[in-house]
C-alpha cells in the first residue's frame, strides 16, 4: 500500500465540508463506540480542559509521567501541520502507517454500520483505539471546546479533570461571562471526580539590573468560582497546601521556580505563562500518584518540566535577529504573552500576525500594540481566516507601519530584506499559521542562498510559455481572490499598444514619483535582469520576494489544478507585491496587448493609454491594422479616460470607436501640438508640446510624441496637484529608459535601439537620419525568428553603409546560417558573426569619424551589447 496517497485521501475526507459541519454533541460518538465495544472503558484516562494551556499542561503532565517510567498516550489538538499531531505516545507522533490503518479501520466500519462522525469526533475514536491496542498506562484527552457536549466527554470513570486558565474564548458555545465558561468546561466531570485547577496570575514584577523576579499569586474571583461550581456539582476539587505565592526566577535560558518544597524547578521557555501550566501539570501529577498508589518523585518533576518542549509556545526560532513564535489566538493568550514581555524586556517588536475571524481580535490587538513597531499581515489562504486585507485595515489604526504579506513564506521573505539583526521578531495570533511561518523563518534565514534560489525560480519561470491564446482572465481571477482581489486595491494606469509602451510607462512613472507617490512600474520583456519586470520607485522587485511570491501563487496554483503562462504569474506576482508594498500608483504595461492579456483583469484603472499600433504578434492579435487595433482597445473601461498615440486612421477609427461605446473620455495627441527647437545638441531632446517647454533624455523624434502621450496622461493624473507643470518637466528630465535610441559610447559612436518590428525600425532609421545626415550607418543586427525580419532587414538595408548580423542567446533568436541566407538577398556590404563581440568588431573595420554603429533588431541584444561596453 502507497501510505503517503493513501494517507492524502484520509486526510481530504477527513478535511471535508462534510465532516466539519457539524455541532458539538455526544450523541453520534457514543454509538460508534457502543458498536466498537466501548474500548474506552479499559483507559486510564486524565481529562484536560479551559481556555489556555491545555496543551502545554497536558505535554508536561505526559513528559512528568514518561520520566517516572509510564506510558503514555496524549490526545492533543489542534494539529498544526498533519493529522498525526494529534495523536502521541511518550511524545512520539503516531506513525503514517498507523493512522492509515486505524482511520481506514475506522471509516469502513463507519460506512458499513451507516455511522456519521465529525472530524473531531473521528480523530477522538481513533487516539482511543489506538491508545488502547498500545496499552498505555495512562492517556490524557485535551477537550476540544470543552463541557458536556464535547468529543472527548466519552468516560464514565475519568481518574481525574485538570483546569488549566479559563477566559472568554468560544463565547457563543459556552458562555459569555468567565463563571459560564467554568460552568461549561467542568460539565465533562461526573459526581465525585477529581478537579484539580490552577488560577494563579501574575501579582508584581521586580527588575534589578539583570535579574527578574515574577510573584504569581491566586486569583481569588476566579478561585471562588471554581470552588462554588465543584461544590454544585458535586466535584471533589484537590488544592495542594501551603504558600500561595510562586516565585520566579527568569534567566537568560528560561524561568525557574519553588513550589511546595520542590527546589529550582526548571521550565526552557522565557514564557511566564508556562509556570501556570507547570503548576497544574505537578498538581495533576501528585494526584495521580494518590489515586493510583504510586509513589511521587521528586526527580521525575523536575526531569519533566526541563524537558518539556512544545512548539509556538514562545517558541525561539532564531537568535539573529530574534524570532519567537507563539500561537496565543484569544484576549487571555495575548494577556499572558505581554507578561512576558514584561519579563524579558522585550519591546519595538515586529509583529507576524493572522487572526481567526471568529476570535476576538480587537481586545487582542490593543493589549499587544504598545509592544509592536511594525505589523505584517497574513492569512494563509485559510477559509476561517481574516483575510489580509481586512486585517491590515484593522490594524492601520494603531498608526504603526503595516505590511500585507499574505502568506507566511512572503513574510519571511520580506523580513529577510528588511529585518536587522537586533529586530524582534514575534509570530501570534494563531496556532493554525505558525508551523508555516517557523518553516518559512527557517528557510528564508539559515543557509539560504539567494542567488541559486532566485535563479531557480526565473529558471522556473522562464520554462514556462511566456504567453499564450488560452483564456487565463477566469483562472487567475479565482488565484487572485484568494489575495484578496490587491489588483482592485490599486491605482493603475494600463497602457497597451504595439511600439513606446515602455517608454511612456517609464514616463508616467517618472512623473508620478517626481509628484511624491510611491510609484510601481510593470513592464515586459526583461533586459538584464528578471526582476526588472516589477520596479517600485525605480528599484527592483528583491529578489527573495520575488521568489517567495512566484512560489506562493505556484503553490496555488498546483492545488487547483491550474497551469497559467509565465506571464500570467508574473502579472499576479506584480499586483501582490505592489499591494504589499502599499505602492501609491502603479503604471502597468501590457504583454501583447488587451482583450485577453493577463493585465485586463483590472476593472477600473485610473486611465488608459493606448500607444502605436502596428502589425506584430498577428498570430495572436489579428492579421489586420484594425483586427490588432480592436483587440488592443480591450482595456478600455467604461468613463475612464483614455489617451491615444496618433497612430494611422484604420487604427484611430477602431479604438476611438471603443472608447465612444464606452463613454471614455477620449484625448489623441496632435503631432502638429509638438514643436522642435534648435536646441538638441548632443543627447539633449528638447520640444515644445502645446507652447510648453520640455527635456528628454531620451534621443528620437518618436520619443516627443511618446512624452506628448505622457504629458497628457499626467494632465489628468495630476489635475488637482500644486506645480503641476514643474512637476512633469522635472519627471520627463529625469526620466531613463533603457535601450531606446540610447547612446551608450561617444568615441566611437555607438547607439542601441531594442526595436523588434519594422515601425520601431523606421522611427530609428528616421531619427538617426535626421541628427547625422551626413555620417556613415553602420547597422550591427540581430533577430529573433517570429518577428518581421525580413522586412525589419530590408528597412535597414535601403538606408546601411554596411550590415554585420550575429545570432542571439535565445532559442527563438536566427541562426547563424538563417542569417546568412537572409544577407544573400541584398546586396550591401556586410558579414554575419557567431556573436556581438565579433559583429562589432566587424563594424569598427568600417568605421571613421564621420560613423555611426548601430546595434538593432530585438532587446534581447542588450544584455550582450552592454556586456561589450561594460554596462
Amino acid at each position: 500500500m502507497n501510505y503517503d496517497m493513501e494517507y492524502g485521501k484520509i486526510k481530504k475526507i477527513l478535511l471535508s465540508d462534510e465532516m466539519n459541519a457539524f455541532m458539538p454533541g455526544t450523541g453520534r460518538i457514543e454509538k460508534v463506540l457502543n458498536a466498537l465495544g466501548n474500548p474506552e472503558d479499559s483507559l486510564h484516562a486524565v481529562h484536560v480542559v479551559g481556555t489556555n494551556g491545555k496543551g502545554s499542561t497536558s505535554r508536561m503532565l505526559a513528559s512528568i509521567l514518561n520520566n517516572d517510567g509510564f506510558k503514555v498516550g496524549v490526545f492533543t489538538s489542534p494539529y498544526i501541520t498533519e493529522l498525526t499531531e494529534y495523536i502521541l505516545i511518550d511524545n512520539v507522533e503516531i506513525s503514517g502507517g498507523d493512522f492509515v490503518r486505524l482511520a481506514r479501520y475506522l471509516l469502513d466500519f463507519c460506512t458499513h454500520g451507516g455511522y456519521i462522525l465529525s472530524h473531531f469526533e473521528f480523530i477522538t475514536v481513533l487516539s482511543v483505539l489506538y491508545f488502547k491496542e498500545q496499552n498505555c498506562d495512562f492517556c490524557i484527552f485535551e477537550a476540544g471546546l470543552g463541557g458536556e457536549s464535547d468529543a472527548t466527554n466519552i468516560f464514565s470513570d475519568a481518574l481525574l479533570t485538570v483546569l488549566t486558565s479559563v477566559g472568554l474564548d468560544h463565547t457563543d458555545f459556552l458562555g459569555d461571562s468567565v463563571e459560564k465558561i467554568i460552568n461549561a468546561k467542568l460539565g465533562i466531570c461526573r459526581k465525585g471526580e477529581r478537579v484539580v485547577s490552577t488560577d494563579y496570575i501574575l501579582s508584581s514584577l521586580v527588575k534589578e539590573n539583570q535579574q527578574v523576579t515574577v510573584y504569581f499569586d491566586h486569583d481569588k474571583e476566579i478561585s471562588d468560582l471554581v470552588e462554588k461550581i465543584c461544590h454544585e456539582k458535586g466535584l471533589l476539587l484537590c488544592k495542594p497546601s501551603g504558600n500561595n505565592q510562586i516565585e520566579i526566577t527568569a534567566g537568560d535560558k528560561g524561568i525557574s521556580f519553588d513550589y511546595y518544597g520542590l527546589k529550582d524547578i526548571e521550565l526552557p521557555t522565557k514564557a511566564s505563562y508556562q509556570i501556570k501550566n507547570a503548576v497544574c501539570a505537578i498538581n495533576a501529577y501528585r494526584e495521580l500518584a494518590g489515586i493510583c498508589g504510586f509513589n511521587k518523585n521528586s526527580e521525575s518533576i523536575k526531569r519533566g518540566t526541563s524537558g518539556f518542549v512544545l512548539k509556538a509556545r514562545f517558541e525561539k526560532v532564531l537568535s539573529e535577529p530574534l524570532v519567537y513564535i507563539d500561537g496565543g489566538h484569544n484576549p487571555a493568550c495575548v494577556s499572558e504573552l505581554v507578561h512576558t514581555f514584561e519579563i524579558n524586556n522585550i519591546k519595538d517588536i515586529i509583529l507576524v500576525t493572522g487572526v481567526m475571524a471568529d476570535k476576538d481580535y480587537e481586545i487582542m490587538y490593543r493589549t499587544l500594540d504598545p509592544y509592536v513597531k511594525k505589523y505584517i499581515c497574513i492569512d494563509e489562504n485559510i477559509p476561517r481566516a481574516l483575510k489580509t486585507f481586512e486585517l491590515a485595515e484593522h490594524l492601520e489604526r494603531f498608526k504603526k507601519p503595516v505590511v500585507k504579506a499574505f502568506s507566511a513564506e512572503i513574510a519571511a521573505a520580506y523580513l529577510s530584506c528588511t529585518a536587522d539583526k537586533n529586530d524582534t521578531i514575534i509570530y501570534a495570533g494563531t496556532l493554525y499559521m505558525s508551523d508555516s511561518f517557523r518553516s518559512s523563518v527557517i528557510k528564508y534565514f539559515v543557509d539560504f542562498d539567494s542567488e541559486k534560489e532566485y535563479s531557480t525560480t526565473v529558471e522556473r519561470l522562464t520554462g514556462k510559455t511566456f504567453f499564450s491564446k488560452n483564456y487565463s482572465l477566469p483562472d487567475m481571477s479565482v488565484l487572485l481572490s484568494g489575495f484578496g482581489n490587491p489588483q482592485d486595491r490599486l491605482n493603475i494606469i494600463h497602457v497597451a499598444g504595439t511600439n513606446g509602451k515602455g517608454s511612456v510607462c517609464s514616463m508616467i512613472a517618472s512623473i508620478l514619483k517626481e509628484a511624491g507617490y510611491k510609484t510601481g512600474l510593470f513592464t515586459s520583456p526583461y533586459l538584464r535582469e528578471f526582476g526588472e519586470r516589477i520596479r517600485l520607485d525605480g528599484k527592483l522587485i528583491e529578489k527573495n520576494l520575488l521568489t517567495a511570491i512566484t512560489s506562493e501563487i505556484d503553490e496555488r496554483q498546483n492545488k487547483l489544478g491550474y497551469d497559467l503562462n509565465q506571464f500570467a504569474l508574473i502579472t499576479m506576482a506584480a499586483f501582490v507585491y505592489y499591494s504589499m508594498m502599499d505602492a501609491e500608483m502603479v503604471v502597468l504595461e501590457t504583454g501583447l496587448g488587451g482583450t485577453y492579456d493577463p493585465t485586463n483583469i483590472v476593472k477600473k484603472p485610473l486611465c488608459t493609454v493606448i500607444m502605436n499600433i502596428g502589425l506584430d504578434h498577428m498570430s495572436v492579435l489579428g492579421n489586420t491594422i484594425e483586427e490588432i487595433a480592436a483587440a488592443k482597445a480591450g482595456i478600455i473601461k467604461k468613463n475612464v479616460p483614455v489617451i491615444l498615440y496618433p497612430s494611422e486612421e484604420k487604427a484611430l477609427n477602431v479604438l476611438c470607436d471603443k472608447a465612444h461605446e464606452m463613454e471614455a473620455p477620449c484625448i489623441i495627441v496632435d503631432t502638429t501640438d509638438i514643436t522642435t527647437v534648435d536646441e538638441n545638441t548632443g543627447h539633449q531632446n528638447t520640444f515644445y508640446y502645446r507652447n510648453r517647454k520640455y527635456s528628454l533624455q531620451l534621443e528620437g523624434d518618436f520619443q516627443r510624441i511618446n512624452a506628448s502621450v505622457a504629458i497628457e496622461c499626467a494632465e489628468i493624473l495630476l489635475n488637482k496637484v500644486k506645480n503641476k507643470e514643474e512637476i512633469i518637466q522635472t519627471g520627463l528630465k529625469n526620466c531613463k529608459w533603457s535601450g531606446r535610441m540610447q547612446c551608450i559610447s561617444n568615441v566611437p559612436l555607438v547607439y542601441l535601439d531594442g526595436g523588434h518590428n519594422p515601425q520601431c525600425i523606421e522611427a530609428v532609421i528616421s531619427s538617426l537620419e535626421k541628427k547625422y545626415p551626413e555620417y556613415k550607418k553602420i547597422y550591427v543586427v540581430a533577430f529573433l525568428k517570429d518577428k518581421s525580419y525580413s522586412e525589419m532587414y530590408g528597412l535597414i538595408a535601403e538606408k546601411a553603409d554596411s550590415i554585420f548580423a550575429f545570432p542571439l542567446k535565445n532559442p527563438r533568436s536566427l541562426s547563424k546560417i538563417e542569417l546568412t541566407n537572409l544577407q544573400k538577398n541584398y546586396i550591401i556590404k556586410g558579414r554575419v558573426a557567431d556573436n556581438a563581440a565579433e559583429a562589432y568588431e566587424y563594424g569598427l573595420k568600417e568605421y571613421d569619424n564621420k560613423s555611426i554603429i548601430i546595434f538593432t533588431g530585438s532587446l534581447y541584444m542588450l544584455d550582450d551589447v552592454y556586456r561589450l561596453f561594460g554596462k
